[in-house]
């Protein structure tokens, strides 16, 4: 539910914040001022919070539902009713397959995704700043 509620914000954001980590940089790297410095960095650390945000809780949903199997296993179902242990074995079935958050099924959103993301960022950076110069 959560995937179709949220995965097309989600890769708007991810391809919005890329874009934004990069201009940041850039405004940071040529700027003059002060002022105009200490606000990009503030922007630039908030976009990549942002980013981070999203991914890290990406990541624990993908470790938090790998672990019910583990968790389900552990516990004492040999001692459970019939209809409890059904009720336990279609759970493992389907905890074997950990769920994921995506963007819009483009990249799964994890930690890998966000250092993805910032190397990324960091390419259009680099490209940027060697067309300017």
């Amino acid at each position: 539910m959560m995937e179709q509620l949220y995965s097309k914000s989600f890769l708007f954001n991810i391809m919005l914040s890329s874009v934004l980590i990069c201009l940041g940089g850039f405004n940071i790297v040529f700027s003059k001022q002060f002022g105009q410095v200490f606000a990009y960095v503030n922007f630039l650390v908030m976009c990549m919070y942002q980013i981070f945000m999203i991914c890290y809780f990406g990541d624990m949903v993908v470790i938090s539902s790998s672990q019910v199997s583990e968790a389900i296993f552990n516990s004492k179902w040999y001692d459970a009713e019939v209809k409890i242990k059904k009720s336990l074995y279609i759970v493992l079935l389907r905890s074997q397959k950990p769920c994921t958050l995506t963007a819009a099924k483009f990249a799964t959103l994890n930690l890998r995704a966000f250092t993805t993301i910032l190397s990324r960022s960091w390419s259009y950076f680099a490209l940027l700043r060697t067309m300017y110069n």
